[in-house]
């Protein structure tokens, strides 16, 4: 009996009194970050160029959370336990949508960031080669386009001038960009100088005072709108009448502006062939020097008036009469990466003007100047030091390239000679050595080796 009343009550102490249950863990979080980043930095996990202004997501099985990211692009996120496997998605202005898959468990507090690189909408030039930059097809004023402004307005005829792309309408743009580049093929296209025009003999809106900083900003878009069409600016700096002090200083502040330095990477100092010989090489060599120190990054080339052979003259800083064209050349081209080489054999292709050469044609003489097997060419004297030119340049001790920079326009544009023509012609340079054209032409300018 004894033994029946203890076990019931050992029976009775255990069911009546239950031990304490433990405390239930509030849910579990984790604290997540996330970068908008441009350029990730040179160890993990960092970031170089972080993106200011994003909107950054976390997204999870059952919802999302949202937060706008710092000016470092940063954003730190407390995320309940069921966010344990997180999509991130930042928006960001100028870039494209980005979408990153992060394991939150495993980068909570941690010293790792969750880096999340982001594409930008715009083409950044800045990282373009010279090299790249150097292979000019282009075509100056000798492409067609039914636009409202130029020689034949409204015509299918009608030039498509680049130069003066600014000056349309959206929808124009849209166009030339596609016409010049999609359907024509060209890379390269000129533009400027931003003050100082005379609207070609007032076919065009004038551009007559220097910009203020909107104005200058505008310019810039237009710029920007080339590169992301796959379209290189070449700009030509010097406004025509302006001396070299004037230039200098007006646009050095423009110019030194890192937007400018990004997308301004190829430009011509001197501007619109200048004058014939009216400059000293001291002055060219002026020009070409601020065009480098200012635009350090940049591919930097001359343009000449028809038929000069090199950069000399006579003026107030010094005189290269009696000198050799070469000496001129020599103080130009340690400044100098390309020379945009402009021929009138344009006017009368067929036609015999050379005494020296009277079996040959103009089109012929012309053809040779970019053969370096021909002595006495262009490439012959710069590649290889014939009558004492230099075989130097910018590009160290590489010889200066040399392009068919200009050879039909101004009968493309006044006399509405075939387009065809002029692509014939810039063809033809190609095929007997040229660097690159700006005048028209067909074949592709393949990028080529310092030689």
């Amino acid at each position: 009996m004894l033994k029946r009343s203890l076990v019931l009550s050992l029976l009775t102490i255990a069911c009546g009194h239950h031990a304490p249950a433990p405390p239930v863990p509030p849910p579990a979080t984790w604290r997540v970050d996330a970068i908008a980043c441009a350029t990730a930095g040179p160890v993990p996990y960092a970031c170089a160029q972080p993106i200011p202004g994003a909107t950054i997501q976390m997204h999870g099985p059952d919802g999302y959370l949202s937060q706008p990211g710092d000016d470092a692009g940063y954003a730190v996120f407390t995320l309940p336990a069921g966010f344990t496997d997180s999509d991130v998605i930042i928006d960001a202005p100028e870039y494209l949508t980005a979408r990153a898959h992060i394991d939150v468990a495993g980068t909570h507090d941690s010293p790792r960031h969750n880096i999340v690189l982001m594409t930008s909408v715009h083409v950044d030039p800045s990282k373009i080669p010279l090299g790249q930059l150097a292979a000019i097809r282009g075509a100056m004023w000798t492409a067609r386009l039914n636009l409202p402004y130029g020689p034949r307005p409204n015509q299918d005829d009608n030039i498509l001038a680049m130069a003066f792309y600014e000056v349309y309408g959206a929808t124009d743009r849209r166009r030339m960009l596609a016409q010049y580049h999609d359907v024509d093929g060209y890379t390269h296209a000129v533009t400027g100088p931003i003050t100082g025009n005379d609207c070609y003999h007032g076919q065009y809106p004038c551009r007559r005072s220097l910009p203020t900083e909107a104005e200058w900003q505008a310019y810039l878009d237009t710029l920007q709108e080339w590169w992301d069409a796959g379209v290189a600016p070449i700009f030509f700096a010097h406004p025509d009448g302006w001396s070299f002090e004037a230039t200098r200083d007006a646009l050095t502040p423009l110019l030194e502006q890192p937007r400018a330095q990004k997308l301004i990477r190829i430009v011509v100092p001197s501007g619109w062939e200048p004058t014939r010989y009216d400059w000293s090489s001291c002055t060219w060599a002026a020009f070409a020097r601020w065009g480098r120190e200012t635009l350090p990054n940049a591919l930097i080339l001359i343009h000449t008036v028809s038929d000069v052979d090199a950069p000399v003259g006579t003026d107030a800083r010094c005189d290269d009469n009696g000198r050799s064209n070469g000496e001129g050349w020599a103080r130009v081209t340690p400044f100098l990466h390309g020379w945009l080489a402009q021929s009138g054999a344009f006017a009368d292709p067929s036609g015999h003007g050379d005494p020296n050469h009277p079996e040959r044609t103009n089109f012929e003489n012309w053809t040779e100047l970019f053969d370096p097997n021909a002595r006495g060419s262009y490439q012959d004297r710069f590649q290889h030091g014939y009558a004492g030119w230099p075989t130097f340049s910018a590009w160290g001790n590489a010889p200066l390239r040399v392009y068919a920079g200009e050879y039909a326009s101004y009968w493309s544009y006044w006399n509405n000679r075939p387009e065809s023509e002029a692509q014939d012609w810039g063809d033809a340079a190609m095929r007997s050595g040229a660097d690159g054209y700006l005048d028209g032409g067909r074949v592709p300018v393949r990028p080529r080796l310092l030689r």
